[in-house]
């Protein structure tokens, strides 16, 4: 898969991830959801950490520093393609890593922070709230951990 189309749909993802946030913005504005008794819960919760809200706490470069190097991550690991045993699942995972890095620095960049929005319960914590830039990351770590892996 060549360079043209991991572009073509790193673009699509990555405005996806917005119209997503956007339609989130206006319908949970006023409001929030939930869902299965609690287990799901849908509001607007704004993060200045990183996924998850880890490092919300912390001095403000810390965020952008992690996750510019999610991107970079991303991008060396799309360079080196070849070296992967399956090209089709590490094309996946890198795709995803960096549509999810680049929709949140975007964001991170233009309004200080991160807007999350879908919120599941998490024992001692309570809710952890994440957006769908933050589940872009996390299953593309797992797809590309996954296409190092020779099959049986």
């Amino acid at each position: 898969m060549g360079t043209s189309l991991f572009l073509k749909h790193l673009c699509f993802l990555i405005a996806f991830f917005q119209v997503f946030r956007l339609g989130a913005e206006n319908l949970l504005l006023p409001r929030e959801i939930s869902f299965l008794k609690g287990f799901f819960l849908f509001r607007l919760h704004y993060n200045r950490g990183i996924s998850f809200a880890l490092f919300s706490s912390s001095p403000e470069f810390l965020p952008l520093i992690l996750v510019c190097s999610f991107f970079v991550a991303a991008l060396f690991l799309f360079t080196q393609r070849e070296n992967f045993y399956s090209r089709k699942r590490f094309f996946w995972g890198a795709l995803l890593l960096g549509a999810g890095s680049l929709s949140n620095l975007g964001e991170r960049l233009v309004f200080g922070g991160v807007t999350d929005y879908a919120g599941f319960p998490f024992p001692f914590f309570g809710y952890l709230f994440v957006n769908l830039a933050d589940l872009a990351l996390l299953s593309g770590t797992v797809v590309l951990f996954l296409s190092f892996k020779k099959p049986l």
